[in-house]
């Protein structure tokens, strides 16, 4: 995987998600604040037409979908995490 290219995070959870027997996937997007860290380029860098745009997703296929939070065996809210 090329790390700032489209598909990366997904495949990350995707492979967490895909090892629910060893690996807790865990959404906690209503239980913190993530930040962006980027600079003058902007958040979506690395969507720019470059050689290496779509490396990630042509090896993953349609496999980023189930990366999204959705998809994660846990969900932590407000005070406790529940399936």
């Amino acid at each position: 995987m090329v790390i700032g290219r489209p598909g990366y995070d997904n495949y990350l959870v995707a492979r967490a998600v895909a090892e629910r027997g060893r690996v807790s996937s865990v959404d906690v997007t209503n239980a913190l604040v993530a930040l962006h860290q980027t600079d003058d380029d902007g958040v979506k860098a690395g969507h720019r037409a470059r050689d290496d745009h779509d490396w990630n997703l042509e090896r993953i296929g349609d496999e980023w979908r189930d990366g999204q939070t959705w998809n994660c065996v846990f969900r932590l809210g407000g005070r406790a995490m529940r399936r």
